[in-house]
């Protein structure tokens, strides 16, 4: 049974408090290292590095609103090559998602692997994103607006990645730690959840406060309203959807003719590779639905522009729901 607790955010605001909060998880849990996204130095985006020390956690943004890639392989790669670690992986919930698919298909102990995921303020498509850093007073300027805007479901909906617009699973359902900010005033507190007491008390949060019944429901209410916005989104593009577009035999006649298309998504999902050769040729729907389609933790990191216009994050999105998915 999961645990609650308040994670107080004055006087530096949420982003430090989260900060200091992972210091403590990894101090009190002995780490030997954090994979989260990091802001570079020389560098205008936060990506995803393995830090080894606590004090480079002054520089981590897990809230950042940009998504550069789907991490999961990275992190299932880590957690085979360091199996006698200890780490702790910060994931979006879609990433988490997706590395409990492939630790499943890959047979891969993740029990040492301390998981970590905050709900997702949603991202913008990159070009947005970098306007933004341009212009911005200080560089995790973007972030902060970001959490300002928790407490009503984030930032508009209509400035996001069309992945994120239709996704209505912001949130984790397994991760060890899950940090909670939609619907909550970000400038006072955060929610932890930890996954058992066990964790509480290693990490010393017993006497923590518990969320009032109050803010849970408001948050609640929150997750509810979002939920059915980006359910409408999700509806009006796929309405648009046009002729075989919304066909699996459509998807795969268009990724056989599209080399862009292939060569795109082939770099960007953990799991199209693996069985696209030799089951789109063969014309072996089923075996690109299972191995492929149903498990889609909804990334949405093969959107990209088609040089046919075709609406590839889309269609994928709409089959992998439509034939029984339910990550997301």
């Amino acid at each position: 049974m999961t645990i609650q607790k308040l994670l107080p955010v004055e006087p530096r605001g949420p982003l430090d408090a989260t900060r200091r909060f992972l210091t403590q998880v990894w101090e009190r849990t002995g780490l030997d290292g954090m994979f989260i996204p990091a802001w570079a130095e020389g560098e205008d985006d936060p990506r995803p590095a393995l830090l080894h020390a606590p004090a480079q956690l002054a520089r981590a943004d897990p809230y950042a609103p940009l998504m550069v890639l789907n991490t999961a392989p990275h992190v299932a790669a880590l957690a085979s090559d360091h199996s006698n670690q200890r780490l702790a992986a910060v994931l979006r919930p879609c990433e988490l998602r997706s590395l409990r698919e492939l630790a499943r298909r890959q047979g891969l102990d993740l029990s040492r692997l301390l998981l970590i995921s905050p709900d997702c303020l949603a991202t913008f498509p990159h070009e947005d994103f970098d306007w933004r850093v341009q212009h911005a007073a200080f560089i995790e300027r973007i972030t902060d607006e970001a959490l300002h805007f928790a407490a009503q479901g984030g930032i508009l909906p209509s400035r996001l990645r069309p992945s994120c617009q239709a996704c209505d699973h912001p949130y984790p359902a397994d991760a060890d730690i899950h940090i909670g900010v939609l619907g909550m005033e970000t400038n006072l507190h955060l929610i932890l959840e930890f996954r058992d007491a066990d964790l509480v008390h290693q990490l010393g949060w017993q006497e923590a406060p518990d969320p009032s019944a109050d803010l849970l429901a408001r948050r609640a209410r929150v997750l509810e309203k979002l939920g059915e916005w980006r359910q409408r989104s999700r509806a009006y593009a796929e309405s648009h959807l046009e002729g075989d577009e919304a066909s699996m035999q459509g998807l795969v006649r268009h990724l056989r003719t599209c080399e862009n298309c292939r060569s795109w998504i082939s770099q960007a999902c953990p799991f199209f590779a693996a069985v696209w050769e030799t089951a789109a040729f063969g014309e072996r729907m089923a075996e690109l639905e299972s191995g492929w389609l149903l498990a889609c933790g909804g990334c949405g990191m093969c959107d990209h522009a088609c040089p046919e216009g075709y609406p590839l994050s889309t269609v994928i999105g709409h089959l992998a729901r439509r034939i029984g998915s339910t990550a997301f």
